[in-house]
């Protein structure tokens, strides 16, 4: 995952220390914070096990902070752009939704975005420079739905449901290839996959997303 903003003058910690005490990080944190409202990039014990704190507790938690400096008179708004970003180009290549059943040795397949990016900073990199006209087009379509003349709960309906397809439950194979779970747990897919009976989402798709 990655976390930037357009902005040019910003403030920010590359990580965190996270491998000793638990409050290690936050104690480093507020003490840089609080000093002059700026952030350094590395901490404050960069002579001590560089590696231990860049990867963190068990190699599995990192930290960083962005911040904008700004200053606001009373009654003063502004507004801060953050781009939150993520890369997850692998999934398991299962048929049942219960991931417990596999291991290290199972199978796996890509999304189809890792073709069209290289991580999650590509990812934010293509998010900035394109901003505006992925605001304007998401606009442009909630308008065209909301003031149609349909009925409220037809509205409704189709708002409601079509946003599964940007969900977990849809999955866009490297190939092309669109295949979906029957619906969604927490941290696993729901029943088999690509179940017709539930919803009808390769008709949606070909509705929205029509090619001539």
């Amino acid at each position: 995952m990655s976390i930037m903003t357009p902005q040019e003058n910003v403030t920010y910690k590359q990580y965190w220390l996270t491998d000793y005490s638990a409050w290690d990080g936050v104690q480093d944190f507020w003490e840089d914070f609080s000093s002059d409202r700026l952030l350094e990039p590395f901490s404050f014990s960069d002579g001590i096990d560089i590696e231990a704190k860049h990867i963190g507790v068990r190699g599995k938690q990192k930290y960083c902070s962005l911040g904008i400096p700004a200053t606001l008179n009373p009654g003063e708004e502004k507004e801060f752009t953050f781009i939150l970003t993520w890369y997850f180009p692998n999934r398991i290549k299962s048929w049942f939704g219960d991931d417990s059943k596999y291991n290290h040795e199972t199978p796996i397949v890509r999304n189809y975005y890792s073709k069209l990016f290289k991580d999650a900073w590509d990812v934010g990199k293509y998010v900035i420079k394109n901003y505006s006209r992925l605001e304007n087009e998401t606009r442009k379509f909630h308008n065209a739905l909301f003031s149609s003349t349909l009925p409220h709960y037809v509205i409704d309906a189709v708002a409601s449901n079509i946003t599964v397809l940007r969900s977990n439950t849809c999955i866009w194979l490297e190939d092309g290839t669109m295949i979906a779970w029957e619906g969604c747990h927490d941290k696993t897919g729901s029943c088999f996959g690509t179940c017709t009976h539930v919803w009808n989402y390769a008709q949606t798709v070909a509705y929205l997303f029509s090619f001539s």
